[in-house]
């Protein structure tokens, strides 16, 4: 596990295990409204293991998303299901309010 890279807040207490706060909070508001723009809403990101991912499910239908603060080289830091294919669950409940 790696510490903040290029970070001064760590020195100050900020970051919360081996990872920087203020980042994964950022990539977590990212991926909420990501999903949200598609219908999903997400439950606790927790984090992974021994790993710097931290992992949400949508609370309506349970596809997932991730953040992850070390992508490899090409890979994005937010992704999952839920960013990209609409929640079931949401667009049954706005079709059963508009019949």
């Amino acid at each position: 596990m790696g510490k903040c890279k290029d970070c001064l807040v760590g020195l100050f207490g900020a970051c919360s295990g081996d990872y920087c706060r203020v980042e994964r909070g950022i990539l977590i508001e990212q991926a909420q409204h990501l999903a949200g723009q598609h219908g999903h809403v997400l439950g606790e990101f927790v984090k992974v293991k021994n790993r710097p991912i931290w992992e949400a499910r949508c609370v309506q239908c349970g596809q997932g998303v991730a953040v992850t603060l070390d992508p490899a080289p090409g890979e994005p830091d937010v992704y999952g299901d839920a960013l990209t294919t609409p929640c079931p669950e949401a667009e049954a409940v706005s079709s059963s309010e508009n019949a």
